[in-house]
């Protein structure tokens, strides 16, 4: 008896190919996409096919694919290189290491330099799961200090930063019905 494949190279052009991100890495993909820096992104798309780092996909059910990870990448072919063919390999899905690899993106964010770390930790405590990032940052709590640890920044300056935000405002508005001012 023959075992199926795990994986299989492909090449597809996006324009041509329906890609979108997976359900399970749509919430890191919203969070990635809020907390991370403008950069100028390099372009490959001089670079043979079989020479561009291949990225990872899932066959849907549907007729299309969802990529879980590398979103820098998918970014930026989307924007620059959407017309021309790109190396993907198809995976067999596993919703729990997918939503893994999502995190792990949003979590790569802490090395940039111009992230802004207390909105990035923000959302990674409120979006992702904390068994996720306690297994991710391998640590065994979520305080601030254990971000700041794993993020190589100082925690005065990341206190700092978080003290020069503007707090959030709460409003209270009047009743949309003011008949009763009127008694």
């Amino acid at each position: 008896m023959t075992k199926k494949p795990s994986a299989r190279n492909h090449f597809f052009t996006p324009s041509h190919t329906t890609l979108t991100v997976h359900p399970k890495a749509s919430m890191a993909y919203k969070t990635w996409l809020k907390c991370r820096p403008k950069t100028s992104p390099i372009h490959l798309a001089d670079i043979d096919k079989y020479h561009k780092p291949p990225i990872r996909i899932v066959s849907s059910d549907k007729e299309g694919y969802l990529y879980f990870d590398n979103f820098e990448r998918m970014a930026d072919i989307f924007h620059y290189e959407a017309d021309i063919s790109q190396p993907f390999i198809i995976i067999t899905g596993n919703d729990q290491q997918i939503t893994k690899m999502a995190w792990v993106e949003v979590l790569r964010l802490c090395r940039y330099q111009d992230v802004d770390h207390v909105s990035l930790w923000q959302h990674l405590r409120h979006d992702c799961a904390a068994t996720t990032l306690k297994q991710l940052m391998r640590c065994d709590s979520l305080f601030n200090e254990d971000y700041c640890d794993f993020a190589g920044i100082n925690i005065d300056r990341y206190f700092y930063r978080q003290r020069s935000l503007k707090p959030v405002k709460k409003t209270f508005d009047l009743a949309q019905n003011t008949d009763w001012t009127n008694v």
